[in-house]
């Protein structure tokens, strides 16, 4: 598919966005003998096909063989992300070459550069689920967006953005046999060859030199080596640096507190928060934003063999800290523990951390919201405002000194990874990896444990948001 601003008045398909009030324009329903504002339909998400039969042919109009009407919903009302849904639905009636009318979809709370955005990014997303087998091939598509002034810019931008998020989710969707930590490293490398970014890629043993043990005893029961990749885009001289960490686990099986079957199917997408960042970092790489972000990922599996880690073990992470294992199943926190701390190790004073972390976070919010913890008032309503204009809701759980008490109860270890049979999962987590922050860091958790996926597979969640937030 390819998107670009409309030359032309002339395509086979054309696409009237409008919202429920509006009136269709007149002299339109005049050319084609129909009574439009009879006939189309006004629900939000609405589709209306209609045949122009050759009787648009004249130079100053739109000449199309097929006028879709697209409702929106409400003007003024209408949510970015409901927009979203439209367009990516409407991606399967679209055929050969079409011309959308994007100025018609300006509001007060969206401008022609949001329209734009929106409606370039819903293609591509569209366009990625819809070739889900190998014999399927994506549609030969030309899209042509109207507008009155030059938007040429703002699709290039936006086409990067919906590439990159769709490099994500292809990395999610890869089986867990052909996206190991070695390939997830690869794939690391040569996109960071392909932005010109400098990449570190420490192997196990660079790992025991490090004495990075919680990744490590993680690391234990897999045939495959742990990683821990680190990407570094510098282009704001000597500003602070801002890490995003992203879990990495590209297969959990819980280790020896085995998951069961009905659990088990989804766990190749426990690598998607680090899919995730690399996807942010090839935005901000691409746009050349100014900003000095590091992307860092522990990749591993989490599998069961007579060298895998136990329930009872004590790891000791890169901070120093001691961990006693209670659950084999609560691996992301420990390969997270260790990426933190080696990224601020590496002069990150901000860090955003993003992870398919726990099953709790999924009960707390469903699948509408991701789950939002934060040590910075401040740097959390910077993000807010971000993931609001981005369409990603996010919900924000508590932290307290009553869950770190609860970890704290080890009689052998600083820690515990887990409290067993206790509430609180989602919070319990964060806590964990709140007490690897160093107290001058500003530290923000996402947890997308269920925003993570959804029926088409992986989505891709919070790499616009992440990108965003360093365009200034």
């Amino acid at each position: 598919m390819k998107i670009q601003q409309a030359q032309t008045n002339k395509a086979y398909q054309c696409v009237f966005p409008f919202y429920s009030e509006d009136k269709i324009c007149p002299n339109l329903s005049k050319l084609l003998s129909y009574p439009l504002d009879e006939i189309v339909k006004r629900k939000s998400g609405d589709v209306t096909r209609v045949y122009t039969l050759g009787r648009l042919n004249s130079e100053d109009h739109i000449q199309a063989e097929e006028l879709i009407f697209l409702c929106l919903g409400e003007r003024n009302k209408t949510k970015p992300e409901n927009i979203k849904k439209h367009f990516g639905s409407l991606y399967a009636a679209l055929e050969k070459d079409v011309i959308i009318l994007v100025e018609r979809m300006v509001a007060d709370n969206i401008d022609a550069e949001k329209a734009v955005r929106l409606v370039t990014e819903s293609l591509l997303y569209a366009e990625y689920a819809y070739p889900k087998k190998a014999y399927q091939q994506p549609k030969d598509l030309q899209v042509f967006l109207k507008a009155k002034d030059d938007i040429t810019k703002v699709i290039d931008k936006a086409v990067i953005y919906g590439n990159a998020i769709n490099n994500a989710r292809r990395l999610g969707d890869i089986p867990s046999n052909l996206l190991t930590p070695s390939d997830l490293a690869r794939y690391a490398m040569n996109l960071a060859s392909r932005l010109g970014l400098e990449i570190t890629v420490l192997d196990k043993e660079a790992l025991r030199v490090k004495k990075m043990g919680a990744l490590l005893g993680v690391n234990a029961g897999s045939a495959n080596e742990a990683k821990l990749i680190i990407i570094k885009y510098q282009a704001a001289g000597d500003a602070p640096w801002t890490a995003l960490v992203g879990k990495g686990l590209t297969f959990d099986s819980g280790g020896y507190n085995l998951k069961p079957s009905q659990s088990m199917a989804g766990m190749k997408y426990d690598m998607c928060g680090g899919a995730n960042v690399l996807a942010a970092i090839e935005i901000i790489a691409s746009l050349k934003l100014k900003a000095n972000v590091m992307a860092v990922v522990p990749a591993t599996e989490n599998l069961i063999s007579g060298s895998a880690y136990k329930a009872g073990d004590v790891l000791t992470s890169l901070s120093g800290k001691t961990i006693e294992i209670t659950n084999t199943d609560a691996e992301g926190r420990l390969i997270l523990c260790d990426a933190l701390t080696y990224a601020q190790q590496l002069g990150a004073k901000r860090i955003i951390d993003i992870a398919t972390l726990t099953g709790a976070c999924s009960v707390a919010l469903g699948k509408e919201f991701t789950g939002v913890f934060a040590n910075s008032e401040a740097f959390l309503n910077e993000f807010k405002a971000v993931a609001e204009g981005e369409a990603e809701p996010i919900w924000q759980l508590p932290l307290s000194e009553g869950f770190t008490k609860q970890l704290q109860k080890s009689k052998v270890a600083d820690l515990v990874n887990a409290v067993v049979g206790a509430g609180g999962g989602a919070s319990l987590a964060a806590s964990f990896l709140k007490e690897f922050i160093e107290p001058d860091v500003e530290w923000i958790h996402l947890g997308i444990a269920a925003t993570s996926t959804n029926d088409d597979g992986a989505t891709g969640v919070m790499v616009a948001s992440m990108a965003r937030l360093f365009e200034k």
